[in-house]
């Protein structure tokens, strides 16, 4: 029997979230506003408005883009991560030249070089969008078109014994990542760190089926409050803030109908504490430094109040003056990647060092003890001194997938390494959906851990280190669901009825 196939992130079925009405959503509106956009900032002169225009081209080609992966491309889940970041990046980049056309930007010399090669920014916001285009109508052509029905397991993954398990299990491995920032260099440590890595978009499930196990639910909310304290006084904002975003933003897709206003109002009334929250702590960073969990205390605590209380306004430089919003979309915006589309210029580096750089990529050091100069300081990130940016063992430049191919063949190898890129995402998530066809809550987990390393991972390193922090992951998703499958036994097959 053949039932329509149903996404691994959608909510229950008693009560429609809005995953589906995304999947209804046009298309055209976002493709239109694209063209129109495009056309307008070929006619601007280069200005802050015509950065901002082609950043909402940019915006409309990628949300048409992941509309349509949603909608038609059954493998492309993790995909959707890559073109989501993206399609953020032009709404924050479109933020922040508004913020230049008020003036706050006058302090950084890239924006104005952008401003001059906006089509380059445009191209740069763009491509991995055109090679998911590219990728997937190869996929249709081998596969014969796109197939909407499949033979499905009789489970839904809200029905799947197996999910509160998983959830509880990746919840509990998160928390150790403090424990893991607490030690020093070494295995333990590593293995520690990877799990609430791995697991980053584990809570975006957790929170679309947050009905499906009051359990589950109720221990990510406990690891969720456990994050936040433990990363204010730490300093550490992306463990601390990721988490409960996903979350967040997994509730509100799963809610019913009735109550999902209600949660969407909950959610924006958090949000502005949270924010005043998150400026604290990067004062902490700044004026504290990071402090490892294990040396919170009350004279630490001490120590972070007054450092706030003494900032005073001659201590504070150019970025800490921007008002709120603008840090906000600042934060938000990968900066290496539209610098080095608006300044690398042939002859571009090349290729000469790709196999060094893919051996350094595989060598593991916590394991092997191998050390160098950059992987010992983790700086794989040292080409971005060449576009001005600060880099060191206290800093944390992303260089990440576009960023680093374009420096090395330009828009050409960017879209290239793009190509393979999506090329090895979608393979890989096929073949978890058919390995483990019979076991939605399982399938749904290993994919996050493919959606975490397109979404995250990718926009931080390049390809070759990307690919080696993406197979640990999997490995270490292997080992969780490895013991779920031990004590905890697999839902009864039955075929529901169809559509």
């Amino acid at each position: 029997m053949h039932v329509k196939d149903r996404p691994l992130l959608e909510g229950r079925s008693d009560a429609e979230g809005l995953i589906p009405v995304f999947c209804r959503f046009p298309i055209w509106p976002f493709v239109s506003l694209s063209i129109l956009a495009g056309i307008a900032a070929v006619l601007f002169p280069p200005s802050d408005m015509g950065l901002m225009l082609w950043c909402i081209s940019a915006f409309g080609l990628n949300t048409a883009v992941c509309l349509k992966i949603l909608r038609s491309w059954r493998e492309g889940i993790a995909v959707l991560g890559l073109c989501i970041n993206y399609t953020l990046q032009s709404v924050s980049l479109a933020a922040m030249c508004v913020a230049g056309m008020l003036g706050y930007l006058d302090f950084f010399g890239n924006y104005a070089m952008m401003t001059e090669r906006a089509p380059a920014v445009f191209l740069a916001l763009t491509v991995a969008s055109w090679a998911a285009i590219a990728v997937f109508l190869l996929f249709n052509l081998f596969k014969g078109g796109s197939d909407t029905t499949h033979d499905t397991e009789a489970i839904r993954i809200d029905e799947d014994p197996q999910l509160r398990a998983v959830l509880i299990l990746a919840a509990a491995f998160s928390v150790l990542f403090w424990v893991g920032s607490s030690l020093n260099f070494g295995v333990l440590r590593s293995v520690l760190q990877v799990f609430q890595r791995a697991f980053l978009l584990v809570p975006l499930i957790a929170g679309i089926h947050y009905r499906a196990s009051r359990l589950a639910t109720a221990t990510w909310c406990a690891v969720l409050l456990i994050n936040l304290a433990v990363g204010i006084g730490t300093g550490s904002r992306s463990p601390a803030f990721a988490p409960l975003a996903f979350f967040a933003i997994g509730v509100v897709l799963g809610a019913a109908k009735k109550v999902r206003w209600r949660i969407i109002l909950v959610v924006f009334a958090m949000a502005i504490p949270l924010g005043y929250i998150f400026g604290i702590m990067e004062v902490v960073r700044g004026e504290v430094g990071y402090i490892r969990a294990s040396d919170i205390s009350l004279e630490s605590i001490a120590n972070v109040r007054e450092a706030i209380r003494e900032k005073r306004p001659g201590q504070i430089d150019e970025y800490d003056a921007l008002p709120a919003w603008v840090r906000t979309c600042w934060r938000l915006v990968t900066w290496p990647t539209y610098v080095v589309a608006s300044a690398a210029a042939p002859p571009y580096r090349g290729f000469d060092d790709i196999w060094t750089q893919i051996v350094s990529s595989a060598n593991i050091v916590t394991f092997t003890r191998q050390t160098d100069e950059n992987s010992e300081e983790e700086l794989f990130n040292v080409r971005a001194r060449d576009y001005g940016f600060l880099v060191n063992e206290g800093t944390n430049v992303e260089f990440g997938l576009v960023a680093e191919s374009w420096d090395r063949g330009g828009p050409v190898a960017a879209f290239g390494y793009c190509l393979l890129t999506v090329a090895i995402l979608a393979g890989l998530e096929m073949a978890i959906r058919r390995l483990l066809a019979h076991r939605p809550a399982f399938a749904a987990v290993a994919i996050s851990v493919l959606g975490a390393a397109s979404f995250w991972t990718l926009n931080i390193y390049n390809l070759p280190l990307s690919l080696r922090i993406l197979m640990v992951n999997l490995a270490f998703c292997a080992f969780l669901l490895g013991l779920v499958a031990v004590f905890v036994p697999p839902g009864n097959s039955r075929k529901r009825p169809g559509g």
